[in-house]
């Protein structure tokens, strides 16, 4: 089949694929967000501003040694959790004293002190004192049968009252993708949007800003954050500790606070992240680096803020383009090249890493995102089916060939030919090739002819005879030029050549296996009454004319022409001469005289040719 034949198919099944890729479903959806998570790690840790600082609750500012207690009294209310109020508002305090300027607590305050209610007024009053450059947490909560998230909890108002709600609290929650993990950061919102009973605000309701947007804004009143209805790909910069991260307990320790923490420099200019950061305070949340905690997450989706620093992802329309693109593109390279199929097979998996490559480095370099998958769906699904029908139609072809090839080229030389069929197409506009040609003849033909009482018997005693030389030739690969009545013309080399002595020795071998062949049909023969037959092979090589010969359009011939040719045939006429079966010329015996046993019989002259002929009558193989 021609390639312009399923053409069509083949950028249909691009075209088709391309748009069954588009389809969103959630294996898509998780497809895409592994890919995601790939390029953040091959990309690597990315440089951090050193104004976000990270003072972490984990079991190190819980354990202490009684003496460390005994100097600093303030380590002993560090012991259990939660901790008393009193202690974030002497941190805050001295936070502020050593120059933060901002201070945002990763903690929610929901329920009312476990210490009395003195304990959250202490906390209280800092709040209020620092109400301009503190952050404390609030928690869409899941509570109904229906889990739906919009039941905003606020810190109890014995640590911050109504008044104070909407300027120190925002919402800590970062709602993750389908697979769990996290990766969007939604920094507005509204409790029904939250919870999904509205696709958008209604009318009159407040905007609430992330716990991330408002630690930024206090930061820097000059950023711009993404409304309610942006949902930007938070751009990780690292994995845990990325940023500067301090155990919460140095803040109360003489020591530390000296030497590690520099007196408090270390939090001067800074934006001070206040979290739990050990993995007993179940505050650990899955990323595209992995396991993050809660506070750490808020410092990636501050530092893209302060930095604008968003990912680009590509619009839905670019994405249906990218994705049409790809799989007709490769449908049709697939159509047009004529290469063999397991590298057709290579370009579509090149192709597809080729695009999955050209993707990171857009991600690595520029930040955009195109890690869809559906064109790589696409360029599979259409590579693969154009592949497919490729191999039907080219199987139905090789069908064909075999069928023609079959008639006069052995089994395994047809396969070769169907696989290289321009070894055929050359030889059949004509070529000059050296061939070994063998003519066999049955000798006083004629008269069994006319002797026949039956010429159906006859027929299929020939028939069995004619059948006797195609095995042997085919078995020794090769070529069976054509019968011209109860002559056999073969060839080998005419289409496919193994060298000119290989192809001497297996025209020689299928002759020996032939003269055996005969031996058993004429004791067949002799069983039943028929008429043995006696033969006359001549073998010769030379350099013929090969190719299609006859009537274009009507009927053409694959055939050997040429000196080669008639000298082949004038041995064969010789052997009635000489009485041997088997006569081969001087240039077969050359190639063979070290494996065959043959016997000089002298030279003749042949009309039209100007060198006599040497003749050897061949006996078998050399012992």
């Amino acid at each position: 089949m021609s390639r312009r034949r399923f053409s069509l198919p083949v950028i249909l099944a691009g075209v088709g694929f391309g748009m069954l890729a588009l389809v969103e479903t959630p294996w898509h959806a998780a497809w895409e967000g592994s890919i995601l998570d790939s390029f953040f790690q091959w990309r690597g840790e990315q440089d951090v501003r050193d104004d976000i600082v990270i003072l972490g609750i984990n079991s190190e500012s819980m354990e202490f040694f009684e003496d460390e207690v005994e100097k600093h009294p303030e380590l002993g209310l560090l012991t259990d959790w939660p901790w008393p109020r009193q202690v974030h508002a002497r941190l805050l305090d001295r936070l502020m004293e050593a120059g933060a300027r901002v201070v945002a607590f990763d903690v929610l305050f929901l329920t009312p002190s476990l210490y009395g209610e003195e304990d959250d007024a202490r906390f209280r009053e800092a709040l209020s004192r620092h109400r301009d450059r503190v952050v404390i947490g609030s928690d869409f909560e899941d509570l109904d049968e229906v889990r739906r998230r919009g039941q905003l909890m606020m810190p109890v108002d014995t640590v911050l009252p109504e008044e104070l709600q909407g300027e120190v609290a925002g919402y800590v929650n970062y709602w993750p993708d389908r697979d769990g993990v996290i990766r969007r950061a939604g920094f507005q919102t509204t409790p029904t949007v939250a919870a999904g009973v509205s696709s958008r605000p209604l009318g009159g309701e407040e905007q609430l800003l992330s716990f991330a947007a408002l630690a930024a804004t206090k930061f820097d009143g000059k950023i711009a954050v993404p409304g309610w209805d942006e949902r930007p790909l938070t751009n990780y910069t690292g994995p845990r500790r990325t940023f500067p991260q301090f155990p919460v307990f140095q803040v109360f320790h003489d020591r530390y606070w000296e030497q590690n923490l520099k007196g408090g420099k270390v939090f001067r200019d800074k934006l001070v992240l206040v979290g739990a950061t050990a993995g007993f305070m179940q505050d650990m949340h899955p990323t595209p680096w992995g396991m993050m905690a809660g506070v750490e997450v808020h410092a990636n989706a501050i530092e893209m803020l302060l930095e604008a620093d968003y990912l680009r992802e590509a619009s839905r329309w670019t994405r249906i383009g990218l994705t049409l693109a790809s799989a007709m593109c490769l449908a049709t390279g697939i159509l047009i090249w004529g290469g063999p199929y397991a590298v057709k097979f290579g370009l579509i998996v090149l192709s597809g890493g080729g695009g999955f490559l050209i993707a990171y480095s857009l991600f690595a370099t520029n930040g955009w995102v195109l890690v869809a998958p559906h064109p790589y769906v696409a360029l599979f699904g259409a590579g693969l089916t154009g592949l497919a029908i490729q191999f039907t139609s080219e199987q139905v072809e090789k069908r064909r060939l075999r069928r023609t090839f079959g008639t006069f080229v052995s089994p395994d030389v047809a396969e070769y030919l169907i696989e290289h069929p321009e070894d055929y197409r050359d030889a059949a506009v004509g070529k000059r090739r050296r061939c070994v040609v063998v003519f066999g003849d049955i000798r006083g033909f004629t008269a069994i002819t006319e002797k026949a009482e039956s010429p159906e018997a006859l027929v299929e005693q020939l028939n069995q005879y004619l059948s006797a030389w195609v095995e042997c030739v085919f078995e020794h690969r090769g070529t069976l030029d054509k019968f011209v009545g109860d002559a056999v013309m073969a060839v080998w080399g005419g289409v496919h050549t193994e060298g000119p002595e290989a192809d001497a020795r297996s025209a020689v071998a299928a002759v020996l296996a032939m003269r055996e062949k005969l031996k058993e049909l004429n004791a067949s023969w002799k069983r039943a009454g028929k008429p043995e037959f006696a033969i006359g092979v001549g073998i010769n090589s030379g350099e013929a004319i090969v190719g299609n010969m006859g009537s274009p359009g009507r009927k053409l011939e694959f055939t050997a022409i040429g000196d080669a040719v008639n000298v082949a045939a004038r041995l064969e006429g010789e052997t009635r001469n000489y009485g041997r079966d088997v006569l081969l010329s001087e240039e077969v015996y050359q190639l063979l005289n070290d494996t065959v046993d043959a016997d000089f019989l002298g030279e003749i002259k042949v009309r039209g040719r100007e060198r006599s002929l040497t003749l050897y009558a061949l006996t078998g193989w050399a012992k």
